[in-house]
């Protein structure tokens, strides 16, 4: 139709979901940023994606199963909230549960509601890929995770990609539920 368009700006954010700061923010953060872009950057079509490793990866350095059973106690909790406010965001989140998030609006000390979609793809980073292979250390599994961010992200290849991402999310938004994508085919 002749009409220029913008590529929608991409926000990563990475960490861990099996306790401590990474889990305990990624709510909060995604969920700020998006208000972030959306009020005061006036980006309301920014795409947020979220690249977080499990705890099996950590098994080779988390030496007591007591501490890994802690592990995967908080990665189940992180992944439900996630999933519950991707569920309230498509309309599919059971009715009886009355899920809020509230936090002070950007730039400001008053507090807000913070609604809409965390993120727009979460990428779930675990020890195995799909034939049940694994890494052979964590440092192995950090560099996968560094090389799966950097393609999509800042690789030359991205912004082809990129762009076809936003022709497919621009006619699929309003008609696909959120869901957890998965990175672990790696040895394939």
């Amino acid at each position: 139709n002749g009409q220029k368009t913008v590529q929608a700006p991409r926000v990563i954010i990475t960490g861990s979901l099996c306790g401590g700061t990474g889990s305990g923010l990624v709510l909060p953060v995604s969920l700020y940023i998006r208000n972030f872009m959306s009020t005061k950057l006036q980006q309301g079509s920014a795409i947020i994606r979220g690249f977080f490793l499990l705890p099996e990866v950590f098994d080779g350095v988390i030496k007591t199963q007591s501490e890994r059973n802690n592990l995967r106690s908080n990665a189940y909790a992180a992944v439900r909230e996630i999933d519950a406010f991707m569920m309230k965001d498509d309309g599919s989140l059971p009715e009886q549960y009355d899920l809020h998030f509230y936090a002070p609006r950007a730039g400001s000390k008053q507090p807000e509601e913070y609604t809409g979609r965390p993120m727009d793809f979460c990428f779930l980073f675990d020890a195995q890929n799909i034939n049940g292979q694994k890494l052979k250390s964590f440092a192995d599994y950090k560099e996968h995770a560094a090389h799966c961010i950097y393609g999509m992200a800042i690789a030359p290849t991205s912004k082809r990609s990129n762009s076809s991402e936003d022709n497919v999310i621009e006619i699929q938004v309003d008609y696909l539920p959120s869901e957890l994508h998965s990175l672990g085919n790696f040895l394939e």
